[in-house]
C-alpha cells in the first residue's frame, strides 16, 4: 500500500506542475483571476496548480441563499493592509434579521474558507442551525484564501511580501479586525467564537497576545484543537515529519510562496482522481481527504468530489512551515526565523512560547477519538494549560476524526446538537448573572 501511495502522489504532482493564477471572487460573486493593472513587466511569482478558470461552483452567498436564508458579504481591512471578505447569515426563514441577537463567529481551518461551514445546508451545518436558533451568524476568511487574496498595496501575483505571514499574523491582525468590525456594526459587546483546527490555533494566538479580547470572546468553542503537540506521533504525523524537509526544499527552490489555491485544474484533477470509477479512488480518500484519520463509515464517499469544489482554498508556505516547526518541537511557539532572525523579531535567539495562561475566557474543547492529526492527548494536555476550560469533550463516536467535524454523516447528532445546547445554556447562565 505504501508503494501505491507513492505512485499516487507522484501522479498528482506530475499532473499538477503547471502555472496558475488563483481564483478569487469579485463583487458580482463571479470567479475571476485577480490581476494587477499596475504590475507592468514585473515577473509573476511561480505557481504550481494550473491556470485561473471558472470552477463552476457556487460561492458562499449562493450556497446560503439557495436554502432561503439571507446572506451578506462584508469587507474588513486589517491593520497591516490585508483585505478580508467575511460573510454573515443574519437570520433564517423562522428568525428574520433583527438587532440584539447573540452573535456567533465561525473560523475555518487550514486551506479552507467560509464555504466549508455551509456545504450541506440547514439539516446538517451548525451555521444554519445557529441561525434557526436565533443567532446572528458570522463566518470568517483569513488572509490569502480564495476570498481574501487582496491587499491595499501588495499584489499576491507579483509581491512575495504578500505571502510572508503564518497563523501568527492571522491571530494578531485578522481576527481582531474581524471581531471589531462585527461588534462595531452590531453594537454588541461580545460573541461566541467557533473554530476548527487552525481556526482554534489563531484564537489561542489572539487571546494570549492581546488578552483584552478575552472580554470580547465570551466563549471559545474549539473543534479538533491544534496548539500543543505532546501525543506520540501518529502515522500521519510521522509521514509529515519524514518528508517535510524534502517538500520544503522543493517549494523554496521553486520560489513558490502560495500553497494549494483553488483552481479549475486542481479541482478537475481531484474530481477525476476521486471519482468512484477511478482506480485511484481508495488512495485518494486515504491520502487527500481522510489522511488525518480515515473511518469510511462516517463519510459519504460520494460527496468527496463536491467537497473538493471548495477545498483547498489556499494559504502561504510560511503557514505550513510554522505548523511543521511546532510539530517538530512539540511546543506552541511563535515562528522560528533562525537565531539571527529571532533576535531581530523577538530580541532573543529562540521564538517565544505563547502564554496560554493569559487565555482567561471560557474555552470548550471538542476532540475526536480517531483524529490522527490532532490526537486526543493533545487536547487533554492543552486543557491542563488553560485556566478556564468549560468543556473537555470527546465526541461520542469512536471513529470521529479531524474532518468529521465538518462532514461526518452523523455530525448533527453527535456534535452539532450538543454544541448548540451547550452554547444556549452558556448564554442563559451569563444573562442570569
Amino acid at each position: 500500500m505504501n508503494d501505491a501511495r507513492i505512485v499516487f502522489m507522484i501522479y498528482l504532482i506530475v499532473m499538477c506542475i503547471m502555472r496558475i493564477e488563483p481564483l478569487t471572487f469579485d463583487k458580482e460573486k463571479k470567479l475571476t483571476s485577480e490581476r494587477s493593472h499596475k504590475s507592468g513587466h514585473r515577473k509573476k511569482l511561480p505557481q504550481i496548480f494550473g491556470d485561473s478558470f471558472d470552477v463552476h461552483a457556487p460561492d458562499f452567498i449562493q450556497l446560503v441563499s439557495k436554502h432561503g436564508y439571507p446572506a451578506e458579504e462584508h469587507l474588513v481591512t486589517t491593520a497591516d493592509g490585508y483585505k478580508l471578505k467575511i460573510h454573515r447569515i443574519p437570520g433564517s426563514p423562522t428568525h428574520p434579521k433583527a438587532p440584539g441577537k447573540p452573535i456567533v463567529y465561525f473560523q475555518h481551518g487550514l486551506l479552507a474558507s467560509s464555504d466549508c461551514w455551509v456545504l450541506f445546508g440547514p439539516e446538517k451545518d451548525l451555521t444554519f442551525m445557529m441561525a434557526d436558533a436565533g443567532f446572528d451568524v458570522w463566518v470568517g476568511n483569513i488572509r490569502g484564501n480564495t476570498y481574501s487574496r487582496s491587499h491595499v498595496s501588495l499584489d499576491p501575483d507579483y509581491d512575495h511580501e504578500f505571502w510572508q505571514y503564518s497563523w501568527h499574523e492571522m491571530g494578531i491582525y485578522d481576527i481582531p479586525a474581524i471581531i471589531d468590525h462585527i461588534l462595531d456594526l452590531t453594537g454588541e459587546r461580545g460573541l461566541i467564537y467557533v473554530g476548527h483546527s487552525m481556526g482554534t490555533t489563531i484564537s489561542y494566538v489572539l487571546l494570549s497576545i492581546k488578552p483584552e479580547y478575552n472580554d470580547k470572546i465570551w466563549l471559545a468553542v474549539s473543534f479538533a484543537p491544534v496548539a500543543i503537540w505532546t501525543a506520540p506521533p501518529s502515522y500521519t504525523i510521522k509521514l509529515l515529519k519524514l518528508h517535510s524537509e524534502d517538500v520544503r526544499t522543493f517549494i523554496y527552490a521553486a520560489g513558490v510562496y502560495e500553497i494549494m489555491p483553488r483552481t479549475k485544474e486542481l479541482t478537475h484533477l481531484i474530481e477525476k482522481s476521486c471519482g468512484h470509477r477511478n482506480s485511484f479512488h481508495p488512495m485518494c480518500l486515504d491520502n487527500l481527504w481522510t489522511s488525518p484519520g480515515h473511518e469510511p463509515q462516517l463519510l459519504n464517499e460520494s460527496i468527496v468530489p463536491y467537497i473538493y469544489s471548495f477545498f483547498p482554498a489556499g494559504t502561504s508556505r510560511q503557514t505550513l512551515e510554522h505548523f511543521h516547526q511546532n510539530i517538530d518541537t512539540g511546543d506552541f511557539t511563535m515562528f522560528n526565523y533562525s537565531p539571527g532572525g529571532n533576535l531581530d523579531h523577538y530580541g532573543q535567539s529562540h521564538p517565544p512560547r505563547y502564554n496560554l495562561k493569559k487565555i482567561i475566557t471560557h474555552v470548550a474543547l471538542y476532540y475526536g477519538a480517531s483524529d490522527a492529526l490532532a490526537p486526543p492527548q493533545n487536547s487533554i494536555t492543552l486543557a491542563e494549560h488553560l485556566p478556564n476550560v468549560a468543556v473537555l469533550k470527546r465526541v461520542d463516536d469512536d471513529h470521529f476524526n479531524h474532518y468529521d467535524f465538518l462532514v461526518a454523516k452523523d455530525i448533527k447528532l453527535v456534535l452539532n446538537n450538543p454544541v448548540l445546547h451547550m452554547v444556549t445554556n452558556f448564554l442563559e447562565r451569563r444573562r442570569a448573572q
